[in-house]
């Protein structure tokens, strides 16, 4: 389990990097930095999403979220199935 939680720290902090690295970089250039971000929170079979920034952004956001939803599911689905066995 605190092999878990490490994996996740580190993840989170990987993102926190690639965002200020992404930042500085546009900042170097002198282009405006434009985009969006995107949060989803699965509560049962119900999900909460929400969203902020240029339209496409959101867009593309809300796909993936989607996505990663259903992978979660079907994921959740096979270990349940391979646990009843």
């Amino acid at each position: 389990m605190l092999k878990l939680v490490a994996v996740g720290l580190a993840l989170i902090l990987l993102g926190f990097a690639l965002l200020v690295a992404g930042v500085l970089s546009t900042a170097a250039k002198g282009v405006p930095a434009t985009g969006g971000a995107v949060g989803c929170v699965l509560i049962f079979f119900v999900p909460i999403c929400f969203g902020g920034g240029s339209q496409e952004a959101v867009s593309i956001g809300m796909a993936v979220a989607a996505v990663l939803i259903m992978a979660a599911a079907a994921l959740q689905w096979l270990l349940l199935r391979r646990g009843a066995s």
